[in-house]
């Protein structure tokens, strides 16, 4: 990378970690100390997306950045994956990294269908739930806005980096890519050696939407949950948290004002404040 990486650069030592499910290598890159704690990514998102969290938790957790199958540095076979399939690669990090102990799982977006679902699959490896940004799915889900999907459509047929900083932008609150130039323009640069394989992008995109068209039952899950929703999400309204938070039996509820639906992107501090507090309080 030519330029330096003044704000979204990673500070802590990284660790890479490869665990092998089937036909799937899973990366997975690792900092801090203490108990694991595990980041699941969204669509078309890896490690980089998260590097400033990672560090601020890391004086507190062993943080493990879990690239999905057909990013980063992941490999596998993408055509017909679910969001199930995902999550049981996630559980196979946990069960050859952290010999198979309940963990703290932080899930933003498609990372959040994926750790809700973990959860129900293998409730023996998952300690809590940290949900940002995401939706329990079903009839009483928010889609994403129109809006946001003909941005979306617009970047297609762009070289990558004008694809990137066209479908970016609704990540974010509204105008905060023109208030931050500085940053926004830092953080396409982050991105740019990772970007999304179409391929894979699509059989993400249609993993997520079944899972938000069928919805999930998560009454069984019996740990405990915090929810962060920003209100000015323009990919997974506001409202799905308001609804989702209803769903669970212990639940923390902590809304960022005006947060967009990468919202640690935009302000890394208010983002892990409420994350610290729920960790140090098990």
């Amino acid at each position: 990378m030519d330029q330096p990486l003044p704000h979204y650069a990673p500070q802590l030592p990284r660790t890479d970690y490869h665990v092998t499910r089937g036909d799937a290598d899973i990366h997975v890159e690792a900092c801090g100390q203490g108990r694991p704690l595990i980041i699941i990514h969204g669509i078309g998102c890896t490690s980089w997306s998260t590097y400033r969290v990672a560090d601020q938790l890391g004086d507190i957790r062993t943080v493990y950045s879990v690239e999905n199958r057909g990013m980063g540095e992941s490999t596998g076979p993408v055509e017909g994956m679910t969001i199930d399939t995902m999550a049981d690669d996630a559980a196979a990090v946990i069960d050859a990294l952290c010999g198979g102990e309940a963990v703290d799982v932080l899930g933003y977006s498609m990372g959040g269908y994926i750790a809700m679902h973990l959860a129900l699959r293998r409730p023996d490896l998952v300690k809590s739930l940290i949900l940002c940004s995401t939706s329990a799915g079903g009839p009483s889900a928010t889609p994403v806005p129109d809006e946001t999907l003909a941005i979306w459509a617009s970047g297609a047929g762009l070289s990558p980096e004008e694809n990137n900083r066209i479908t970016m932008e609704p990540s974010f609150h509204a105008g905060w890519s023109t208030d931050r130039p500085d940053l926004y323009e830092e953080m396409l640069l982050l991105r740019a050696p990772y970007d999304t394989p179409e391929d894979v992008f699509n059989a993400q995109f249609l993993a997520a939407r079944d899972h938000l068209m069928g919805g999930i039952d998560v009454s069984p899950i019996q740990v405990p949950v915090l929810i962060i929703a920003g209100t000015g999400d323009r990919v997974v309204p506001f409202a799905n948290s308001v609804v989702m938070k209803d769903l669970f039996g212990s639940v923390t509820f902590h809304p960022v004002e005006n947060g967009g639906h990468l919202m640690w992107l935009e302000d890394v501090d208010q983002f892990t404040a409420p994350i610290r507090a729920f960790l140090q309080a098990e």
